[in-house]
């Protein structure tokens, strides 16, 4: 179950946590509830051998663009269990509006939802993050430009916390990861 407080209604929320409290009270199996990212950093944890020491920051890139940090096997999700916001660190690239209220968060520039609302701004009509990469290996340099600007912002985002955090490793998963090849060289 993913609890996830962007973009959903008072009342989808409180929905979820009647269902999540009527789960524990008739299922004996065990439930889990977190974020995207932090389910994404516990699918990765299995493919990588980590000692106890070991930072990994997982950066999830899709309709959002959220992380996960984990010392060993243990996800930290700071205070209130409000740690991950990384789409709403600021970027230098951009001054729009995010859902947050804020001006120029990361999500505005990177996320998904940014990048095929750029995409549709120019007129091209990809559904998803394969057809944006299908276009640009066909020539199309606004698109290119589009995901280059989202590899500039998820790297300056990126250089702060790993001067902050020094992770061991650092995973960018998501849809946009479909994209590597085209964000790792502007990241």
């Amino acid at each position: 179950i993913m609890q996830d407080g962007h973009g959903s209604t008072e009342r989808e929320l409180a929905e979820s946590l009647r269902f999540i409290e009527l789960y524990k009270s008739r299922v004996v199996s065990p439930l889990a509830v977190g974020t995207n990212a932090n389910f994404a950093a516990v699918a990765e944890m299995r493919d990588f051998v980590m000692s106890d020491s070991c930072v990994t920051l997982v950066v999830r890139v899709d309709h959002r663009v959220r992380s996960a940090l984990l010392i060993g096997e243990q996800i930290l999700t700071g205070s209130g269990d409000l740690g991950g916001e990384f789409g709403h660190i600021n970027v230098s690239q951009s001054s729009l509006p995010c859902v947050c209220g804020k001006i120029g968060c990361l999500n505005t520039i990177a996320s998904t939802e940014a990048i095929f609302a750029r995409a549709r701004d120019i007129g091209a009509t990809a559904k998803n993050v394969k057809e944006i990469v299908s276009s640009i290996k066909g020539g199309n340099d606004s698109l290119r430009s589009i995901l280059s600007d989202a590899g500039e912002a998820i790297g300056e985002v990126l250089a702060n916390c790993i001067n902050l955090l020094a992770p061991h490793v650092v995973i960018i998963s998501g849809s946009v990861s479909l994209a590597s090849d085209l964000l790792m060289e502007p990241m």
